[in-house]
């Protein structure tokens, strides 16, 4: 009987019923919308205004999804930033990379002009664009919740820092998280903090393992090797209703491999469910449905 009751839960827990998808909030929460301006990536509505990679974006994302992303770079003087893009010339109109400053420079920056509204521009300091969240905030205001991590930053500084601000955290704590980044940065983190378990896992993209080789499969014996051998997440962003359309088994067959999978919207909430019953790993949001 007790064999019996265990097959019962290994079914249901292989089935799309039972399948337990996860949402991740893109940067916290973050929205592209026209006109496109240098600070287009904002999340605006008549109840609030703010950015991407801050606590505010970081609120709004654990509100609406399992986990949120946050992306990492560390600065001249070893602080841990949460900001997008390398340069600052878009945002800032100053050009040099985050890593050249310190964090007090990057604090007297100046934000350039951005489009608030329909009406024309205003300057976005007061609302935020002019502070840095540092990523020990987000963990200290949200302890123990799941993050996906995004160092935007190679080999270097930026992997002591980080793994120094990741080394006091519980094992259970370092396992809710996901990594997407440099493969080297990832392998020097593990080598550092021995006890990250399996479910640390890495996202990358799909590299030699290509949507055009997947999209015909029917045996997992064809699967490429190259496919097989990948540690984490292929990453599927934007092509999988054209993927799962032409091969519907494609998510069963990544199962079978030890292969997960990861969308990037836009979804609907339609398409969101269905991605469930296809079985999807990760689905990344840029704004709440």
């Amino acid at each position: 009987m007790q064999k019996l009751i265990w097959v019962v839960v290994g079914l249901l827990l292989l089935t799309p019923s039972g399948f337990a998808m996860v949402t991740i909030g893109h940067r916290g929460v973050m929205q592209d919308y026209k006109p496109m301006g240098p600070c287009h990536l904002q999340l605006q509505s008549e109840k609030h205004l703010f950015i991407e990679n801050t606590l505010a974006a970081a609120a709004e994302g654990f509100r609406n999804f399992d986990m949120i992303e946050v992306d990492i770079q560390v600065t001249l003087d070893g602080h841990l930033v949460l900001f997008h893009d390398r340069h600052l010339k878009k945002n800032y109109g100053v050009d040099k990379s985050v890593s050249k400053l310190t964090l007090g420079q990057l604090k007297e920056l100046n934000p350039k002009t951005c489009y608030l509204d329909k009406k024309g521009q205003r300057p976005l300091v007061k609302q935020g664009r002019g502070e840095w969240t540092l990523f020990q905030e987000v963990l200290a205001a949200y302890p123990g919740k799941p993050i996906l991590l995004n160092p935007k930053f190679s080999p270097g500084p930026g992997v002591e820092a980080l793994a120094k601000v990741l080394m006091p955290l519980s094992k259970d704590t370092l396992n809710s998280f996901r990594y997407l980044g440099d493969a080297d940065v990832y392998k020097l983190l593990k080598k550092q903090i021995p006890y990250l378990g399996a479910r640390f896992s890495t996202i990358r993209e799909a590299g030699p393992c290509k949507l055009d080789v997947l999209k015909n499969l029917k045996d997992i014996s064809k699967l490429p090797s190259s496919c097989r051998k990948m540690p984490g997440v292929v990453f599927l962003m934007k092509e999988w209703d054209w993927a799962i359309k032409r091969n519907p088994n494609m998510s069963r067959l990544f199962k079978e491999a030890g292969i997960m999978t990861l969308v990037w919207g836009p979804v609907s909430k339609s398409n969101l469910e269905d991605l469930k019953k296809s079985l999807v790993d990760y689905v990344l949001l840029d704004r709440p449905l």
